[in-house]
């Protein structure tokens, strides 16, 4: 099965997260403000708003017919031309996508990027009450800065995640639509989020075995991904360094405190740390049989290139279903 558009939506939803997160960005600013190069990015961004509804449906047109996934693909599209909500939008359907080609549901462990959401709501709305009596300084800065468009994209795509997960492990059947317009909701999204989790934890505690729940749709058993922590604590430290890159280059009070060129050679320790865990990931899938060939050597330029860790997690997905045979 090709892949080949599962990177353009992956992709292009990288493209215009950065962008949206580092927009107010001073350097980004001003690169955007030059003639030439300030027009052809533009155009690109332009360009590419326009073409994640069309790498969505075009690679769903793909896999339809293999994946025990039917979601209603006119929400999506439309979904994936709005302005903050196209990076999330992407962001799911890939993730999303991973699952139902193994014939089972998103992971259990995005509730606590939820929860993470919800907390940095309630902690915005409290700094912003204190700062009416007491300054808040440099976390007053931080969490009114790029975090909160991290938190518009991240709340609402954790708790979809772990909405799929909650269908296919209790008998509750939860609508995406309701809960997920109340979750993007800022300060709304709190109220909303706490009575999830309190009736997520209800049908958790009254489904005795959640292992056995019947997945609907799914007429075959599910396929476990290759047992290797390593994929995913590449995952973790490549989205920590994305996380702080975005608070230091995008914060307009730490910009000026010259924190934001410091954000990209912060990659140097982040790049040390991530090549032992590929080659142990690697050293993973060769217990499976498969050989990367000799095109894992050129991943050691992650040390220096931040842009090859997102390659090598999109390129390790695609190696992992092969290596198990879908």
């Amino acid at each position: 099965m090709s892949a080949r558009w599962w990177y353009d939506v992956a992709t292009t939803s990288l493209v215009w997260a950065v962008y949206l997160l580092l927009g107010r960005s001073t350097d980004l600013v001003a690169l955007l403000s030059t003639s030439e190069v300030g027009l052809g990015l533009r155009g690109l961004l332009f360009v590419l708003w326009f073409l994640l509804p069309i790498f969505v449906a075009l690679d769903w047109r793909r896999i339809r017919d293999d994946v025990p996934w039917d979601p209603a693909i006119g929400p999506w599209l439309l979904v994936s031309v709005i302005w903050l909500a196209n990076a999330a939008a992407g962001a799911a359907y890939c993730l999303r996508r991973e699952s139902a080609l193994r014939n089972t549901v998103p992971s259990g462990q995005w509730v606590y990027g939820g929860v993470a959401g919800l907390a940095f709501w309630a902690s915005l709305v409290l700094v912003n009450l204190a700062s009416a009596v007491i300054p808040t300084g440099v976390v007053g800065t931080v969490l009114s800065g790029p975090l909160v468009l991290v938190a518009l994209v991240g709340c609402p795509l954790s708790f979809y995640l772990d909405a799929e997960h909650v269908r296919g492990h209790t008998h509750w059947n939860p609508s995406l639509r309701f809960w997920l317009v109340g979750l993007a909701v800022p300060v709304v999204n709190v109220v909303v989020g706490a009575v999830y989790l309190v009736r997520r934890r209800a049908e958790f505690e009254e489904t005795s075995d959640p292992d056995t729940v019947e997945l609907l749709g799914v007429d075959v058993e599910p396929t476990p991904p290759i047992p290797s922590p390593w994929y995913r604590r590449v995952a973790l430290a490549t989205g920590l360094y994305f996380l702080l890159f975005v608070v230091l280059g995008g914060t307009p009070g730490l910009v000026t405190l010259g924190l934001g060129r410091l954000a990209a050679l912060l990659w140097l320790p982040f790049g040390v740390a991530l090549l032992p865990m590929v080659y142990l990931d690697l050293a993973a899938l060769a217990d499976y049989g498969f050989k990367w060939g000799p095109t894992r050597y050129l991943y050691g330029t992650m040390l220096f290139l931040p842009p090859v860790a997102f390659v090598y997690l999109l390129r390790r997905s695609t190696v992992g279903r092969r290596a198990l045979g879908l």
